[in-house]
Order: structure tokens, then sequence, then C-alpha cells
């Protein structure tokens, strides 16, 4: 008798070295990637974040993102130059996140050595890079009904089909991920693109959940690899989260520093270069221990 197969949607795997990682993250071609310092935190929108510490109730979360978004948009004229046309949501969500507001939008970035910089550059622990399997998401999302009355013109995933689904109540959890057309300067320089839950009453992994099975009610368990299992990673896991052991950190961010990956070049301005100079201590560290 045939059963069916549930796949396994969210995956985790521990590295056991930076060799190793880099590896992998060469293997995950068209994935992307966002690194979070602490091992233990699921993946959260501010937005979910804000409605939880307010205990909004779950299906007022629209609305609290209608009030966010429409305060903005009445007050930002007088602080930026830049203001999208008044319809276009994704544009003025791209503009809040950019800014530190609360939104739906989740930051990743196309590069894996930048989320690397991201998972290592604060907290003494065990941290993590969420990769994100973009080309199998979007297989799922051409075979959508859900997408049906955006996919007749416009192609997944631009900026135009984000902008029309979040205009058109799309029916069931289900994540895109895009670039605004309008890329800011920090955008630019962290390779970065937003993944953009449709429901926002539901969580984010759930959106991602939903994508690949639609009718389940409830986040699939996690499936701990011990071995980096490619048939299941690339054929099966929407999400695949890395942790990365504490005492890997530092020679991580000594290869990232020889990159040019610091927050000088992640964050243009006074302002990143001020944070860059903590930098400097690893950097003498390193010429500590040649001289030793």
């Amino acid at each position: 008798m045939n059963t069916y197969h549930k796949p396994n949607i969210f995956c985790e795997y521990k590295t056991s070295s930076w060799e190793e990682l880099r590896k992998i993250g060469l293997m995950l071609d068209g994935w992307v990637f966002r690194g979070q310092s602490n091992a233990q935190w699921n993946l959260t929108t501010t937005l979910e974040r804000l409605a939880s510490n307010l205990s909004v109730d779950i299906r007022e979360i629209g609305i609290l993102e209608s009030q966010i978004v429409k305060q903005f948009q009445r007050r930002a004229r007088h602080y930026t130059d830049y203001l999208p046309s008044p319809d276009n949501l994704f544009e003025w969500l791209s503009l809040i996140q950019h800014y530190g507001g609360p939104t739906r939008l989740l930051d990743f970035t196309y590069s894996f050595y930048v989320a690397c910089h991201f998972s290592i550059n604060t907290d003494k622990n065990d941290s993590a890079i969420y990769c994100l399997n973009r080309p199998l998401i979007n297989k799922y999302l051409e075979n959508d009904d859900r997408l049906k009355i955006v996919k007749s013109k416009n192609k997944i995933n631009t900026p135009e089909f984000c902008e029309k689904a979040l205009k058109s109540w799309v029916s069931g959890p289900l994540i895109l991920v895009s670039e605004p057309f309008v890329l800011n300067e920090r955008l630019a320089a962290q390779q970065g693109l937003f993944a953009i839950p449709m429901v926002v009453e539901n969580g984010f992994e759930y959106n991602i959940s939903l994508t690949l099975s639609k009718f389940e009610k409830f986040l699939p368990k996690t499936t701990r690899l011990q071995r980096f299992n490619e048939s299941i990673i690339f054929e099966e896991c929407a999400l695949l989260k890395i942790k990365i052991p504490w005492n890997l950190h530092y020679q991580i961010k000594l290869d990232l520093l020889r990159m040019n990956i610091n927050e000088g070049t992640l964050f243009p301005g006074l302002d990143g270069f001020a944070r860059s100079l903590t930098d400097l201590a690893y950097k003498k560290k390193r010429l500590t221990r040649r001289s030793s």
C-alpha cells in the first residue's frame, strides 16, 4: 500500500568545522541565507514579536500592520526625500524595515558569507545560519493555485509579483522571496532581500511550512541530520538550520575580515565605520598570536 510521504520541510545540521561550513555554502546554489547570533532563536518577524509583546489577538495582527503603515506614510515625508507611491505596499514595508520599524518582512541575503558575519557577530554562544531553499520554494509556488490571480502577468517573486500578491488577499499561508525595486545603500551592500509571509496572522515558519504542504495544521517536526544528506536537503528541505559552535567563531571572523566583510562594508556610513572599530581587536589579537 502506498503511503503519503511528508517532506522533511525543516532540517537542522550542526557543522564541525569552518572548512565544512564553507563547502556547504558553496553547495547551496540559489538559496538565500540569514545569520542569527543565538542558535536557540526561531525565525520570527518584528511584527510577530511586537504583536506577542502587546498580546495582540492573532486575528488583529493584520489590522496592527495596516495602522503601522498608515502612520509611517503620514509622517515619513518629514524625514526622507524618497517616498514610494502611496499604493505600493511592498516598497513601504521595505522602507519601514530599513529604518527599524516592525514589519512582516524578514531580512535574508544572497551571500552565505554575509550571513556568517551576522551569525557570529555578537553573542557568546552557538549561533545559526538559516538557509532558505529558494529553488524548491519557487517550484511549489509555480504550481500553487492560491497564486493564480497573481501569476497571469507576473513572474514568480519579482517585485511586481510580490506587490500584487500582498494586495490580492492570498487564500493561505505561504512564503515569497524577493527584493524591492528600490535598493537602499545598505540593502545593496548586504546583498539583501526579503522573505515575505503572505498571512501575517500565522507565524513566519508556518507560512514556510504551508508553502510545501498546504493542508498541514501544525508545524512539522525538525529533522536533525547526523550527516549532510544532500537528497533530503535539496529535494525536501525548505529551511535548513546550520548550527555553528561558538568555538569556531574566532576563526570564521578572521577569514571574513580577510574577505573585507565587516560592519564598515555592510553598513555604509559613519555608524558602520564606528562599529567596524571592534574589528581592530580581532586583528590585534591575530598579530599577537603570530608573534608569540
